[in-house]
């Protein structure tokens, strides 16, 4: 019982209970315990507690006396015993040893901002904070830990650098001055000084030790994406970073401070009294990291997998301003809605793309970029790769080129436009970055289109400026983690603060492998039906160009794919030469009738000519029919038909004709211009439905993504 001495019995119901009041006093740091018990033999339950206080040298002797009497004084008493050891020492199995031996340089990052109780500082914070430090070999050798101390709420304080203090007792007792100061939250101030100053040699930062900051804050920070780069910054430079989060601490913010794997390197405890129960285990993983401060290899103790760090460096150097040849398509949707104003998207907007881009290898066998705004229908301003040149590609965003322009955020047909349109390549990183200030007008179409893009292998980066934007929106439409792939900012200013981070992450994007794509379940033929006659110059050059963007995407695509475009017959020269009036009036009644619109004309031409292996059938009440003939091997036959107001009034025969297609199973995508009237536009939606019918097209509204979901969908 010479062990026991010192427990003091604080129970009042064990029959014939022991008085221990006794005490021998060791000159040892205090063993706290508690005990547990419940009688077997009580109605209900009835729970007492005795504090066990025995001052102890570091050995685990005492404690396993302290154990065995314990359990002798419950077995006599018939009682079920819990103990709980409050505040085991680190190393009990040597008494000179302490568990992390090894070199390390461990800055602690410590919040003071108003959110948190001085209180909860004073006699939680500071003490976990001392325990930890406990743990580790503190001196000046080349084999010892330094600490350093840096506290922030509106700005960073130094406590102390890591050669200010070259013990323990100076180090703890350094902690325990450290002053509480209210204030915001400005996490991203004290990583900056940690990045710039913390670990230089001057400070007491070394070479070839494991360089170690452990952050201890609340809350979020008061300017995220900040916090984003400064810790982006430091793990580029080769630090370890823990972050503990007390009570309502950010669970995005504390995934980025983080390093990986994010099981080793993040805690989070309820309140700041819980610390106490994470120091053995925080002060054991951060040895972990000095284990091996070469590699930096760290090693769970509570799992088999092993994560390789990047190595340390004392290094201060921001990371380099490339990817280092890494090949990447990246593409830019930037949003151009009402909401945005054009001062802040042709400076801020533009700004921030160019910048971001300055850091990528431009080329074509390196990063190719396009960019394309939406407001209320999609602009491809540069197609993927349109710039191989990096300059040339930084001159051609500027505010000619990439237009500011009205109307409202259809964030879904931008995203569509994108995946039918761009011609990504194999093998690389595929990269989107959404840039928004509000929400989308059809959120579920967002999100389906998003979706669609990802299982391509697309990586998305949502970006929302201002606080319009719907944050679940933003992660809707972003990757997984959405720590890594959503990012925030309070308005467009702001945005300087993102194109670092955002290019060192899309730099370390890996190449995603998606099957190759492929148009259409077999062999497909499309072809595109206009009344040449009918159009203008200009509608004509609107045309080509957008059956030559599907031509270009389909080329990147396998499968059996055939096109083919009717524009019907010519007027053709319409001179005449000098003649009698009688003469002239009979010529212009000709050319009126060869300049009348003929859609209808063409598409039934189509039918009959190119059609060859269909068979027509004409029944007894007027109605063609089609049927297939046996040499209709499977094909997926489509017709696009383009339809503008001078048609309108062929509209009924257009109709018929398309109705007869479908019929026999030929697919109709109608493509309506803008001029065409809101009566015929109804009338076309209403026969054939709204998934046939697109309506309007023209110079500020491209056809070629719909065409090529069409074709694709055959």
């Amino acid at each position: 019982m010479s062990t026991a001495r010192g427990l003091t019995e604080t129970f009042d119901s064990c029959e014939g209970g022991n008085v221990w009041d006794s005490s021998v006093d060791t000159g040892a740091p205090p063993l706290q315990a508690e005990l547990a018990i419940k009688s077997r033999s009580a109605r209900r339950t009835d729970l007492k507690k005795a504090t066990i206080t025995e001052r102890y040298q570091r050995t685990d002797t005492v404690v396993s006396n302290i154990f065995s009497e314990a359990m002798a004084f419950s077995a006599s008493h018939s009682l079920l015993l819990l103990v709980t050891i409050a505040s085991l020492p680190l190393a009990l199995g040597n008494p000179m040893k302490k568990p992390c031996g090894k070199a390390a340089d461990v800055v602690f990052v410590i919040d003071t901002s108003s959110s948190i109780w001085i209180v909860d500082f004073e006699s939680f914070a500071l003490p976990f904070i001392q325990s930890v430090v406990s743990a580790f070999n503190i001196g000046p050798g080349p084999e010892q830990t330094r600490v350093g101390a840096i506290s922030y709420s509106s700005s960073a304080r130094l406590q102390f650098h890591l050669n200010t203090y070259q013990d323990e007792k100076s180090v703890l007792d350094a902690i325990g001055k450290i002053r509480f100061h209210r204030g915001d939250t400005y996490t991203d101030k004290a990583l900056r000084y940690v990045n710039n100053y913390m670990f230089l040699p001057r400070n007491g930062g070394r070479e070839g030790v494991a360089h170690i900051v452990i952050v201890l804050t609340d809350g979020k920070s008061s300017r995220h994406s900040k916090t984003a780069l400064q810790a982006m910054k430091a793990k580029e430079n080769g630090i370890s970073i823990f972050a503990i989060g007390v009570g309502y601490a950010d669970e995005a913010e504390l995934k980025i401070l983080a390093s990986q794997p994010e099981s080793q390197f993040k805690f989070r405890v309820a309140g700041y009294q819980a610390l106490d129960g994470i120091k053995i285990e925080l002060a054991l993983k951060a040895c972990e990291v000095t284990a091996s401060p070469m590699s930096t290899e760290i090693t769970s103790t509570t799992t088999t997998t092993t994560t390789t760090t990047t190595p340390t460096t004392t290094s201060t150097e921001p990371p380099k301003s490339n990817c280092g040849g890494k090949p990447a398509d990246i593409f830019f949707i930037l949003d151009t809605s009402s909401s945005i104003r054009k001062r802040d998207f042709d400076t801020s907007v533009l700004r921030f793309v160019r910048a971001t881009l300055s850091n990528f290898d431009i080329g074509e066998n390196l990063t190719r970029v396009g960019v394309m705004t939406f407001s209320d229908k999609p602009h491809l301003v540069i197609p993927l790769g349109a710039h191989m040149d990096k300059q040339m590609l930084l001159d051609a965003i500027n505010r000619r080129a990439v237009r500011y322009t009205l109307g409202g955020t259809n964030t879904g047909d931008a995203l569509r436009e994108i995946r039918i349109l761009a011609k990504w390549r194999k093998n690389v990183a595929k990269i989107a970055v959404v840039l928004t200030d509000g929400q989308s007008s059809d959120e579920e179409k967002t999100r389906e289109e998003a979706d669609l893009l990802k299982k391509d292998g697309v990586k998305i980066y949502a970006i929302g400026v201002g606080k319009a934007t719907k944050q679940a929106e933003l992660e809707t439409i972003a990757n997984d983690p959405k720590a890594d792939f959503v990012f925030s900012v309070d308005g467009f200013a702001a945005l300087t603060e993102l194109q670092e981070v955002l290019a060192i992450t899309a730099c370390r994007e890996p190449v995603v492998q998606a099957d190759q794509p492929t148009c259409g379940s077999g062999p497909t033929h499309v072809t595109f039906a206009v009344d040449s006659n009918t159009l203008s110059l200009s509608k004509k050059r609107h045309v080509i160009s957008q059956i030559q963007s599907v031509t270009e995407r389909l080329d990147s695509l396998d499968g059996d794919i055939r096109l083919s475009l009717k524009s019907g017959a010519c007027a053709g020269n319409l001179d005449f030469s000098l003649t009698s009036p009688r003469k002239a009036n009979f010529i212009m009644k000709q050319i009126k009738r060869k300049l009348q619109p003929s859609l209808h004309k063409v598409i039934q031409e189509w039918r009959k000519t190119d059609l060859s292996d269909l068979t027509e059938v004409v029944k007894k009440n007027g109605v063609t029919k089609l049927t297939k003939d046996v040499n209709y091997k499977g094909s997926n036959k489509g017709l696009v038909v383009l339809v503008n107001n001078e048609n309108e009034a062929e509209s009924d025969q257009i109709l018929k004709e398309v109705l007869v297609l479908l019929d026999a199973g030929i697919e109709v995508l109608v493509l309506l211009d803008v001029s065409v009237s809101q009566y015929t536009t109804d009338k076309w939606k209403n026969a054939l439905g709204k998934q046939r019918v697109v309506s309007g097209i023209g110079p500020d509204m491209g056809f070629s993504g719909y065409v090529m979901e069409f074709m694709c969908s055959l």
